[in-house]
Parts: C-alpha cells; structure tokens; sequence
C-alpha cells in the first residue's frame, strides 16, 4: 500500500513525543548513511576517471568555475594548465 506524503506527516505528527524522538533519530540516521554512501560512490568514481586519465587539474580559477557550470565543451576542458588565458 503507496502512502501519500502529506499522509505519512500527518501521521508522524500525531505520533506522541517519544516516537517523535525516535523517529527524528531514524531519519538523521538514514540521512547521515545516505550522504556517506554518495560521497562513497563519487570517490570511487573519481579514482577510476584519475585511472582513465580523465580528470584535468588547473590553479585557473576562470576554467575551474566555468568547468563546474558546464559551460565548457568536452575538448575544451581538456586544454592544458599552461593554456594561454581566455578573452
């Protein structure tokens, strides 16, 4: 049986104080494994990008931003830390 969100606060708001305790440590719980688990995966996907020679290091802090912001074009971001600076 699927319950609705709104029906599953409902209910957990109704739960007497104890219960409330019990269930806030449950999530943070499950919440702290969660973040544990992805830090986990993009660790290990790291290490195999670095093996494959994938991942490209650089002080310029111009193609650091725009690589996070995506902006780049995968040969682009393969360019070199000595790369002349970009207009």
């Amino acid at each position: 049986m699927k319950k609705s969100f709104s029906s599953i606060v409902k209910a957990a708001y109704s739960l007497p104080l104890e219960e409330h305790l019990e269930l806030f440590n449950l999530l943070g719980k499950n919440i702290s494994e969660e973040k544990r688990n992805n830090i986990h995966s993009n660790s290990l996907k790291a290490m195999q990008e670095e093996k494959k020679k994938k991942l490209v290091f650089s002080s310029d802090q111009i193609l650091l931003k725009e690589n996070l912001l995506g902006k780049l074009s995968a040969t682009y971001c393969l360019t070199t830390p000595n790369s002349p600076a970009r207009g």
